[in-house]
């Protein structure tokens, strides 16, 4: 629910990393609603192994983060002016 209110007025890279987030949340879910584990399939060797909703998950997070910096930097800089 979250996620739809703050999509309604939210910029374009917030919208798309919440999307991202809940996307990667959802495909863990159904992967463990399979067969009760969520199967990492990406093995780098030198990174412990993942899978590509793990991606999405941590992607959208960075970007509300960074998202966040952002506008935290904006409203210094305008409260200044």
């Amino acid at each position: 629910m979250f996620a739809v209110r703050v999509a309604r007025t939210a910029a374009p890279p917030v919208v798309l990393a919440l999307a991202a987030m809940l996307g990667g949340a959802v495909a863990n879910l159904s992967d463990r609603a399979g067969d009760g584990l969520v199967t990492d399939y990406l093995h780098t060797g030198w990174f412990p192994t993942f899978n590509l909703a793990d991606v999405f998950v941590v992607t959208g997070a960075a970007v509300l983060v960074l998202a966040s910096w952002r506008a935290s930097d904006t409203a210094d800089t305008g409260a200044d002016a």
